[in-house]
Protein backbone atom coordinates (compact mmCIF):
# COMPACT_ATOMS: atom_id res chain seq x y z
CA UNK A 1 0.00 0.00 0.00
CA UNK A 2 2.69 2.54 0.99
CA UNK A 3 4.71 1.77 -2.14
CA UNK A 4 1.68 2.40 -4.36
CA UNK A 5 0.86 5.67 -2.58
CA UNK A 6 4.41 6.91 -3.01
CA UNK A 7 4.31 5.97 -6.70
CA UNK A 8 1.13 8.00 -7.17
CA UNK A 9 2.67 10.99 -5.46
CA UNK A 10 5.64 10.73 -7.81
CA UNK A 11 3.36 10.45 -10.85
CA UNK A 12 1.47 13.56 -9.81
CA UNK A 13 4.64 15.53 -9.25
CA UNK A 14 6.41 14.37 -12.41
CA UNK A 15 3.69 13.75 -14.98
CA UNK A 16 1.86 16.98 -14.21
CA UNK A 17 4.93 19.04 -13.51
CA UNK A 18 6.96 17.95 -16.52
CA UNK A 19 4.29 17.20 -19.13
CA UNK A 20 4.93 19.22 -22.31
CA UNK A 21 2.13 21.75 -22.60
CA UNK A 22 -0.01 21.73 -25.71
CA UNK A 23 -0.87 25.08 -27.23
CA UNK A 24 -4.58 25.89 -27.39
CA UNK A 25 -5.93 24.42 -30.62
CA UNK A 26 -3.14 21.82 -30.91
CA UNK A 27 -5.07 18.59 -30.38
CA UNK A 28 -7.40 20.44 -28.02
CA UNK A 29 -10.93 21.79 -28.10
CA UNK A 30 -12.82 24.30 -25.99
CA UNK A 31 -15.07 23.16 -23.15
CA UNK A 32 -17.37 25.69 -21.53
CA UNK A 33 -19.35 25.80 -18.31
CA UNK A 34 -21.52 28.88 -18.78
CA UNK A 35 -23.60 27.91 -15.75
CA UNK A 36 -20.59 28.63 -13.50
CA UNK A 37 -18.95 31.16 -15.78
CA UNK A 38 -15.72 29.61 -17.07
CA UNK A 39 -14.12 27.84 -20.01
CA UNK A 40 -11.05 25.69 -20.58
CA UNK A 41 -9.45 23.36 -23.12
CA UNK A 42 -9.60 19.56 -23.16
CA UNK A 43 -7.94 16.95 -25.41
CA UNK A 44 -9.96 16.71 -28.61
CA UNK A 45 -10.69 12.99 -28.10
CA UNK A 46 -12.43 13.60 -24.73
CA UNK A 47 -15.97 14.76 -23.97
CA UNK A 48 -17.30 17.22 -21.39
CA UNK A 49 -20.73 18.04 -20.01
CA UNK A 50 -22.22 20.20 -17.28
CA UNK A 51 -23.15 18.45 -14.04
CA UNK A 52 -25.43 20.44 -11.74
CA UNK A 53 -23.65 19.26 -8.60
CA UNK A 54 -20.03 19.06 -9.77
CA UNK A 55 -19.59 21.72 -12.47
CA UNK A 56 -17.76 20.63 -15.64
CA UNK A 57 -17.39 16.84 -15.97
CA UNK A 58 -14.60 15.75 -18.34
CA UNK A 59 -14.76 12.05 -19.22
CA UNK A 60 -11.31 10.58 -19.84
CA UNK A 61 -12.76 7.19 -20.78
CA UNK A 62 -16.40 6.18 -21.27
CA UNK A 63 -18.80 8.96 -20.33
CA UNK A 64 -20.09 8.63 -16.77
CA UNK A 65 -17.36 6.17 -15.76
CA UNK A 66 -14.00 6.41 -14.01
CA UNK A 67 -11.56 7.93 -14.95
CA UNK A 68 -12.70 11.56 -15.12
CA UNK A 69 -11.84 15.14 -14.20
CA UNK A 70 -14.23 17.61 -12.55
CA UNK A 71 -13.93 21.41 -12.47
CA UNK A 72 -16.01 23.36 -9.97
CA UNK A 73 -15.93 27.16 -9.61
CA UNK A 74 -16.84 28.02 -6.04
CA UNK A 75 -19.43 30.76 -5.48
CA UNK A 76 -18.15 34.15 -4.33
CA UNK A 77 -19.48 33.58 -0.81
CA UNK A 78 -17.77 30.19 -0.72
CA UNK A 79 -14.19 31.45 -0.94
CA UNK A 80 -11.91 29.23 1.13
CA UNK A 81 -10.33 30.91 4.15
CA UNK A 82 -7.92 28.04 4.77
CA UNK A 83 -7.37 25.70 1.77
CA UNK A 84 -4.93 23.50 3.72
CA UNK A 85 -7.46 22.89 6.50
CA UNK A 86 -10.15 22.29 3.88
CA UNK A 87 -8.15 19.53 2.15
CA UNK A 88 -6.58 17.98 5.25
CA UNK A 89 -9.65 18.01 7.48
CA UNK A 90 -12.96 19.06 5.92
CA UNK A 91 -12.65 17.13 2.66
CA UNK A 92 -10.87 14.17 4.29
CA UNK A 93 -13.76 13.87 6.78
CA UNK A 94 -16.21 13.97 3.88
CA UNK A 95 -14.34 11.12 2.14
CA UNK A 96 -14.22 9.06 5.35
CA UNK A 97 -17.96 9.53 5.88
CA UNK A 98 -18.59 8.63 2.24
CA UNK A 99 -16.47 5.45 2.08
CA UNK A 100 -16.10 4.36 5.72
CA UNK A 101 -13.86 1.32 6.08
CA UNK A 102 -13.13 1.40 2.34
CA UNK A 103 -11.12 4.61 2.86
CA UNK A 104 -7.55 3.26 2.97
CA UNK A 105 -5.16 6.22 2.81
CA UNK A 106 -4.53 9.95 2.43
CA UNK A 107 -1.56 12.04 1.29
CA UNK A 108 -1.96 15.38 3.14
CA UNK A 109 -2.13 18.75 1.44
CA UNK A 110 0.94 20.10 -0.28
CA UNK A 111 1.51 22.50 -3.16
CA UNK A 112 1.90 21.02 -6.65
CA UNK A 113 2.93 22.60 -9.90
CA UNK A 114 0.40 21.61 -12.52
CA UNK A 115 -0.75 23.38 -15.66
CA UNK A 116 1.91 26.03 -15.08
CA UNK A 117 0.35 26.98 -11.73
CA UNK A 118 0.97 26.25 -8.06
CA UNK A 119 -2.12 24.66 -6.50
CA UNK A 120 -2.96 23.14 -3.15
CA UNK A 121 -3.49 19.40 -3.54
CA UNK A 122 -4.20 16.26 -1.52
CA UNK A 123 -4.77 12.63 -2.50
CA UNK A 124 -7.27 10.15 -1.10
CA UNK A 125 -7.30 6.37 -1.64
CA UNK A 126 -10.35 4.16 -1.24
CA UNK A 127 -11.82 0.88 -2.51
CA UNK A 128 -14.93 0.20 -4.56
CA UNK A 129 -15.82 -3.48 -5.01
CA UNK A 130 -12.23 -4.39 -4.17
CA UNK A 131 -10.65 -1.99 -6.69
CA UNK A 132 -8.42 0.70 -5.26
CA UNK A 133 -9.11 4.18 -6.59
CA UNK A 134 -7.28 7.46 -6.21
CA UNK A 135 -8.96 10.85 -5.95
CA UNK A 136 -6.77 13.92 -6.36
CA UNK A 137 -8.36 17.14 -5.11
CA UNK A 138 -6.76 20.49 -6.00
CA UNK A 139 -7.64 24.06 -5.06
CA UNK A 140 -6.66 27.09 -7.13
CA UNK A 141 -6.94 30.20 -4.97
CA UNK A 142 -7.94 33.16 -7.15
CA UNK A 143 -8.92 36.79 -6.62
CA UNK A 144 -12.19 36.28 -8.52
CA UNK A 145 -13.51 32.89 -7.30
CA UNK A 146 -11.60 29.83 -6.12
CA UNK A 147 -11.62 26.75 -8.33
CA UNK A 148 -11.62 23.09 -7.27
CA UNK A 149 -10.32 20.37 -9.59
CA UNK A 150 -10.89 16.67 -8.97
CA UNK A 151 -9.27 13.76 -10.80
CA UNK A 152 -10.48 10.22 -10.12
CA UNK A 153 -8.84 7.11 -11.53
CA UNK A 154 -7.80 3.53 -10.76
CA UNK A 155 -4.82 3.88 -8.44
CA UNK A 156 -2.19 2.51 -10.83
CA UNK A 157 -3.56 4.02 -14.07
CA UNK A 158 -3.46 7.77 -13.63
CA UNK A 159 -1.25 9.05 -16.43
CA UNK A 160 -3.95 9.90 -19.00
CA UNK A 161 -6.21 11.42 -16.34
CA UNK A 162 -3.45 13.56 -14.87
CA UNK A 163 -2.42 14.70 -18.35
CA UNK A 164 -6.02 15.80 -18.99
CA UNK A 165 -6.04 17.50 -15.59
CA UNK A 166 -2.89 19.42 -16.49
CA UNK A 167 -4.57 20.72 -19.66
CA UNK A 168 -7.80 21.67 -17.88
CA UNK A 169 -5.91 23.60 -15.18
CA UNK A 170 -3.59 25.29 -17.67
CA UNK A 171 -6.36 26.73 -19.84
CA UNK A 172 -8.96 27.53 -17.17
CA UNK A 173 -10.37 31.01 -17.76
CA UNK A 174 -13.40 32.68 -16.15
CA UNK A 175 -16.02 34.10 -18.52
CA UNK A 176 -18.45 35.46 -15.93
CA UNK A 177 -21.41 34.37 -18.03
CA UNK A 178 -24.64 34.60 -16.09
CA UNK A 179 -26.17 31.22 -15.18
CA UNK A 180 -28.55 30.04 -17.88
CA UNK A 181 -31.66 29.08 -15.95
CA UNK A 182 -35.34 29.35 -16.60
CA UNK A 183 -36.33 31.43 -13.59
CA UNK A 184 -34.95 34.07 -11.23
CA UNK A 185 -33.56 33.11 -7.80
CA UNK A 186 -36.37 32.59 -5.32
CA UNK A 187 -36.02 34.66 -2.12
CA UNK A 188 -38.42 32.40 -0.23
CA UNK A 189 -38.48 28.78 -1.45
CA UNK A 190 -41.56 26.67 -0.93
CA UNK A 191 -41.76 24.58 2.22
CA UNK A 192 -42.32 21.17 0.67
CA UNK A 193 -43.65 19.44 -2.40
CA UNK A 194 -47.37 19.22 -2.98
CA UNK A 195 -48.64 15.76 -3.82
CA UNK A 196 -49.61 16.31 -7.44
CA UNK A 197 -52.13 14.27 -9.39
CA UNK A 198 -50.69 12.42 -12.41
CA UNK A 199 -50.43 14.78 -15.36
CA UNK A 200 -51.37 13.49 -18.79
CA UNK A 201 -48.35 13.96 -21.07
CA UNK A 202 -48.65 12.64 -24.61
CA UNK A 203 -45.84 10.42 -25.76
CA UNK A 204 -43.70 8.01 -23.73
CA UNK A 205 -41.07 5.55 -24.82
CA UNK A 206 -39.47 2.47 -23.32
CA UNK A 207 -36.21 2.80 -21.40
CA UNK A 208 -34.11 -0.08 -20.08
CA UNK A 209 -31.45 -0.36 -17.41
CA UNK A 210 -29.60 -3.51 -18.39
CA UNK A 211 -27.03 -3.02 -15.61
CA UNK A 212 -29.67 -3.62 -12.91
CA UNK A 213 -32.24 -5.54 -14.95
CA UNK A 214 -35.38 -3.46 -15.26
CA UNK A 215 -37.40 -1.34 -17.67
CA UNK A 216 -39.72 1.66 -17.39
CA UNK A 217 -41.10 4.46 -19.55
CA UNK A 218 -39.84 8.01 -20.02
CA UNK A 219 -41.15 11.02 -22.00
CA UNK A 220 -40.31 10.76 -25.69
CA UNK A 221 -38.22 13.94 -25.55
CA UNK A 222 -36.20 12.70 -22.55
CA UNK A 223 -32.94 10.72 -22.60
CA UNK A 224 -31.59 8.12 -20.18
CA UNK A 225 -28.10 6.96 -19.20
CA UNK A 226 -26.46 4.64 -16.68
CA UNK A 227 -23.78 5.96 -14.29
CA UNK A 228 -21.56 3.01 -13.39
CA UNK A 229 -19.78 4.64 -10.46
CA UNK A 230 -22.99 5.77 -8.78
CA UNK A 231 -24.91 2.61 -9.79
CA UNK A 232 -27.70 4.95 -10.87
CA UNK A 233 -30.03 5.18 -13.89
CA UNK A 234 -30.55 8.85 -14.89
CA UNK A 235 -33.54 10.25 -16.80
CA UNK A 236 -32.71 13.66 -18.31
CA UNK A 237 -35.84 15.70 -19.06
CA UNK A 238 -34.08 18.61 -20.76
CA UNK A 239 -30.36 18.24 -21.38
CA UNK A 240 -27.98 15.68 -19.94
CA UNK A 241 -26.42 16.89 -16.69
CA UNK A 242 -29.10 19.49 -16.02
CA UNK A 243 -32.02 19.88 -13.62
CA UNK A 244 -34.82 18.79 -14.04
CA UNK A 245 -33.90 15.13 -13.85
CA UNK A 246 -34.97 11.84 -12.28
CA UNK A 247 -32.69 9.08 -11.16
CA UNK A 248 -33.43 5.62 -9.83
CA UNK A 249 -31.69 2.50 -8.61
CA UNK A 250 -32.63 -1.06 -7.72
CA UNK A 251 -31.56 -2.50 -4.35
CA UNK A 252 -31.27 -6.29 -4.25
CA UNK A 253 -29.54 -8.83 -2.02
CA UNK A 254 -27.40 -7.24 0.69
CA UNK A 255 -28.25 -3.74 -0.66
CA UNK A 256 -31.94 -4.20 0.17
CA UNK A 257 -32.99 -1.73 2.86
CA UNK A 258 -33.31 -3.34 6.30
CA UNK A 259 -35.34 -0.42 7.64
CA UNK A 260 -36.85 1.64 4.79
CA UNK A 261 -38.74 3.95 7.17
CA UNK A 262 -35.55 4.89 9.03
CA UNK A 263 -33.74 5.38 5.71
CA UNK A 264 -36.36 7.91 4.57
CA UNK A 265 -36.85 9.63 7.92
CA UNK A 266 -33.25 9.83 9.11
CA UNK A 267 -30.50 8.45 6.88
CA UNK A 268 -31.38 10.43 3.75
CA UNK A 269 -32.05 13.62 5.69
CA UNK A 270 -28.64 13.34 7.37
CA UNK A 271 -27.07 12.81 3.95
CA UNK A 272 -28.72 15.98 2.61
CA UNK A 273 -27.63 17.98 5.65
CA UNK A 274 -24.01 16.86 5.27
CA UNK A 275 -24.06 17.48 1.52
CA UNK A 276 -25.63 20.96 1.48
CA UNK A 277 -25.19 22.34 5.01
CA UNK A 278 -26.66 25.84 5.23
CA UNK A 279 -27.88 25.54 1.63
CA UNK A 280 -30.50 23.00 2.73
CA UNK A 281 -33.42 25.33 3.45
CA UNK A 282 -36.42 23.03 3.65
CA UNK A 283 -37.22 19.43 4.69
CA UNK A 284 -40.62 17.71 4.61
CA UNK A 285 -41.36 14.13 5.63
CA UNK A 286 -44.33 12.86 3.64
CA UNK A 287 -44.21 9.33 5.10
CA UNK A 288 -46.32 7.98 2.24
CA UNK A 289 -46.77 9.47 -1.21
CA UNK A 290 -49.29 8.25 -3.83
CA UNK A 291 -47.81 8.26 -7.31
CA UNK A 292 -47.87 5.94 -10.32
CA UNK A 293 -50.76 4.00 -8.82
CA UNK A 294 -48.56 3.00 -5.87
CA UNK A 295 -48.02 4.11 -2.28
CA UNK A 296 -44.34 4.85 -1.61
CA UNK A 297 -42.29 6.06 1.34
CA UNK A 298 -41.17 9.63 0.63
CA UNK A 299 -39.44 12.77 1.87
CA UNK A 300 -38.66 16.03 0.11
CA UNK A 301 -36.09 18.79 0.38
CA UNK A 302 -35.28 22.25 -0.92
CA UNK A 303 -31.66 23.28 -1.33
CA UNK A 304 -29.82 26.06 -3.12
CA UNK A 305 -27.35 25.09 -5.81
CA UNK A 306 -23.97 26.78 -6.31
CA UNK A 307 -25.61 29.61 -8.28
CA UNK A 308 -28.15 30.30 -5.51
CA UNK A 309 -31.20 28.82 -7.21
CA UNK A 310 -33.74 26.83 -5.21
CA UNK A 311 -33.96 23.16 -6.23
CA UNK A 312 -36.73 20.82 -5.08
CA UNK A 313 -35.74 17.20 -4.46
CA UNK A 314 -38.17 14.39 -3.68
CA UNK A 315 -36.96 10.94 -2.64
CA UNK A 316 -39.17 7.84 -2.78
CA UNK A 317 -38.64 4.19 -1.87
CA UNK A 318 -40.75 1.37 -3.26
CA UNK A 319 -40.39 -1.68 -1.01
CA UNK A 320 -40.58 -4.86 -3.12
CA UNK A 321 -39.86 -8.56 -2.57
CA UNK A 322 -37.70 -8.71 -5.71
CA UNK A 323 -35.65 -5.64 -4.73
CA UNK A 324 -36.41 -2.19 -3.39
CA UNK A 325 -36.42 0.73 -5.85
CA UNK A 326 -35.28 4.25 -4.98
CA UNK A 327 -36.50 7.19 -7.09
CA UNK A 328 -35.19 10.77 -6.83
CA UNK A 329 -36.62 13.75 -8.74
CA UNK A 330 -34.96 17.19 -8.85
CA UNK A 331 -36.53 20.30 -10.36
CA UNK A 332 -37.12 24.02 -10.12
CA UNK A 333 -40.67 25.25 -9.61
CA UNK A 334 -41.03 26.07 -13.32
CA UNK A 335 -40.57 22.36 -14.18
CA UNK A 336 -42.65 20.93 -11.32
CA UNK A 337 -45.56 19.48 -13.29
CA UNK A 338 -43.56 17.91 -16.11
CA UNK A 339 -41.07 16.39 -13.65
CA UNK A 340 -43.77 14.87 -11.45
CA UNK A 341 -45.52 13.54 -14.58
CA UNK A 342 -42.28 11.84 -15.67
CA UNK A 343 -41.76 10.54 -12.13
CA UNK A 344 -45.30 9.13 -12.18
CA UNK A 345 -44.50 7.25 -15.40
CA UNK A 346 -41.15 5.94 -14.09
CA UNK A 347 -42.89 4.55 -11.00
CA UNK A 348 -46.02 3.31 -12.80
CA UNK A 349 -44.20 1.39 -15.54
CA UNK A 350 -41.25 0.06 -13.53
CA UNK A 351 -40.83 -3.61 -14.40
CA UNK A 352 -37.93 -5.84 -13.27
CA UNK A 353 -36.70 -8.60 -15.59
Amino acid sequence: MMKRVCCLALILALVCGCLPALAAGEGLKEARCDEQGFKTQIPSNLSARYDEENGLWVSVGKEGYIPFVLVYRRPAEGKLKNPVNYLNNVYREYMENQYGEDMVGTIPCDTYEIGGKNLYAAQYFYRVNGTQLCLVRLVEVRDDRDVEYTAKFVANQGEDTLAALDTVVRYYEPTDTAPQVTEAPQPEPETGIEVAQPVEVAGFKDARCDAQGYATKIPTEATASWNQEEKTFYIWLKQEGYVPNIYMGRRTGSDKLKNPENYIKNTYTNFMQKTYGDRLVGTTLHEYYDIGGKRLLASSYIYRNSAGYAINQIVLVEVRDDGDVEYVARFQNSAREETLAALDAAVRYYQPD
